[in-house]
């Protein structure tokens, strides 16, 4: 793969501050559910998605290693590492998601703050006036090219007047292009991104091969760290089948867990989201299908009023919210926030994420290719087909109301199976998966 990134350096008195399309986003990982808000730069001059590592680092993604060309008006073809991943960008208000399936990261964007437009920048201009822009503090973590088009698709435009700058409603909100009227001394940049195909596909593939099949180039017999193994060692001697499920207890970092009761911080997120349960009647009953799905396929149950008070285990309190999914607009999943820290710690800080035990997907497409038929199937709901064990049940608590009423207090919940959001639960899915 070969990419083109060109920068330019402006400095002076008399340069006047520029905006660029920059609105503030939240980041997940599709595995996770630790969420990072940054500002992302929406740029169509670029044809690839870039992150910085910093972002990479705060999602805890990793991604896979890969090799790129960089060529800049003083370089080119400058062969860089780099690694590449997957990530799931949302809203402030996480009612809009847009998947970013490729992105490549980089130790810096050459895009400076001051060019993030503000809200007095909006205020003094009359043709913009009524437009509310978020103040972060936050750095510029994303820069999303024109391969995400849904990402810079405009819904809405407000011409410039004079010299003054427009603005492009985006699915993220506005954006403010063009002179801000404020001139500046500190360093601004412009950039450009571009994916050339000058690298040819047999070479791209051969390494791409290479890094797939462990049979050739790479070591047969990886070693494992020595925390992928403990996981493993854990569910090996946990696995139980039960009434046509397994039951694989959560892998604990340590034998000795101690977690504080965070059920006060829970309480607060509880309130915001009852507020908006009670502004939108249409999401309080999708959420509380949601419930009822659970407690009626037995994924999660009313927890004993007798054991409330004195639990046997450590205790924790799962925090939920809804995740909208744009091309389903009727589909709401409720999501458990395993990332949610409260004295120090969290849930998925205290859990083992355990090895990729996924298939690659060159193996999979060969093997498609062995018989005359393919067959491919789906488990629905993965993460739930697979237990917990009952000494897990008191750190899977969360808050609901019986029968889905407002009016009525609060219970506490226990979920009885892997839950989406909570880090070792891929690795636990597929293990059981593979000891079919």
């Amino acid at each position: 793969m070969n990419t083109t990134k060109m920068g330019s350096d402006v400095t002076g008195a008399c340069v006047i501050t520029t905006g660029m399309p920059i609105v503030p986003v939240k980041v997940r990982c599709a595995e996770s559910s630790r969420m990072v808000t940054t500002y992302a730069l929406l740029y169509a001059g670029s044809n690839t998605t870039f992150c910085t590592e910093e972002l990479l680092n705060q999602l805890g993604v990793k991604g896979k290693r890969t090799t790129v060309s960089l060529t800049t008006l003083q370089n080119e073809d400058n062969q860089i590492e780099c690694n590449t991943t997957g990530l799931n960008v949302f809203d402030l208000k996480e009612n809009n998601m847009v998947k970013v399936p490729n992105i490549f990261s980089t130790p810096l964007l050459p895009v400076s703050k001051s060019s993030i437009p503000q809200q007095e920048d909006v205020d003094k201009w009359e043709h913009l006036k009524g437009m509310k822009l978020p103040n972060l503090n936050a750095q510029i973590g994303l820069l999303i090219g024109n391969d995400v088009p849904r990402a810079l698709q405009s819904k809405q435009v407000k011409e410039c007047r004079g010299n003054g700058p427009y603005a492009l409603k985006t699915i993220f909100g506005w954006t403010i292009n063009g002179p801000l009227g404020k001139p500046t001394r500190t360093l601004t940049r412009s950039c450009a991104n571009f994916i050339l195909s000058d690298h040819s596909l047999h070479q791209q593939f051969q390494k791409f091969c290479n890094m797939d099949f462990n049979d050739t180039f790479i070591d047969s017999n990886p070693k494992m760290s020595i925390e992928d193994s403990r996981a493993l060692e854990l569910m090996e001697s946990s696995v139980r089948l039960k009434n046509g499920h397994y039951e694989i207890a959560l892998p604990w970092k340590t034998s000795n867990r101690s977690l504080p009761n965070n059920r006060p911080v829970t309480e607060h997120r509880f309130d915001l989201l009852k507020k908006g349960l009670i502004r939108n009647p249409d999401l309080h009953s999708k959420y509380s299908d949601f419930m009822d799905d659970l407690l009626n396929k037995n994924y999660a149950r009313l927890f004993p009023a007798t054991s409330i008070d004195n639990p046997q285990h450590p205790l924790w309190y799962l925090p939920h919210h809804p995740v909208f999914n744009t091309n389903k607009p009727d589909n709401v999943r409720v999501v458990f926030d395993c990332a949610s820290v409260f004295h120090g710690t969290s849930l998925s800080a205290q859990l083992l994420q355990g090895p990729d035990l996924t298939n690659n997907l060159v193996g999979v497409l060969c093997r498609f290719r062995e018989e005359p038929v393919a067959m491919m199937s789906d488990v629905q709901s993965m993460f739930h087909q697979v237990n917990v064990s009952p000494r897990d049940y008191d750190t899977l608590r969360f808050l609901w109301w019986p029968g889905n009423e407002i009016t009525k207090k609060l219970q506490e919940y226990q979920m009885l199976v892997h839950i989406f959001g909570a880090t070792s639960s891929p690795c636990c899915a597929n293990f059981a998966a593979k000891n079919q």
